[in-house]
């Protein structure tokens, strides 16, 4: 009797690199220090510590993604004199967890039109509204 298996032949399934949690995010330091020097330019070494709380007691849960409202911490280390600086954001977080649904956004693109709003349209109300 011979068993032929097909698992050599199947699609391997991409590494996510995104929690699929908003608690998983925050207690990923590595990802929450790279975003920071992406979004703001932040340099790595002046990055002393970050805190990261949710603004709200509960996340929002729905079938396509989960979101929360955090508040985020960043101290830098000055350099010179002055001592250390902190600034703070507030971030709202959207994250899609792996789930039934997930093949769906996929397929359909459904985030697609929200980032483009937040990317396109909403710097362009702020600039005609400031």
């Amino acid at each position: 009797m011979v068993f032929l298996s097909l698992a050599a032949y199947s699609q391997p399934r991409r590494r996510r690199t995104v929690p699929a949690t908003i608690g998983g995010l925050l207690a990923d330091h590595g990802l929450l220090e790279s975003l920071i020097t992406q979004i703001y330019g932040f340099p790595a070494d002046r990055i002393d510590s970050i805190n990261v709380s949710p603004l709200t007691s509960a996340g929002i849960k729905g079938n396509l993604s989960d979101s929360a409202r955090l508040k985020v911490c960043v101290n830098l280390v000055q350099q010179g004199e002055g001592g250390d600086a902190a600034v703070e954001y507030h971030w709202f977080v959207k994250i899609r967890p792996d789930n039934a649904n997930s093949a769906i956004t996929d397929k359909f693109n459904i985030f697609k039109n929200e980032i483009e709003f937040y990317q396109k349209i909403v710097p362009e109300m702020k600039d005609f509204l400031l």
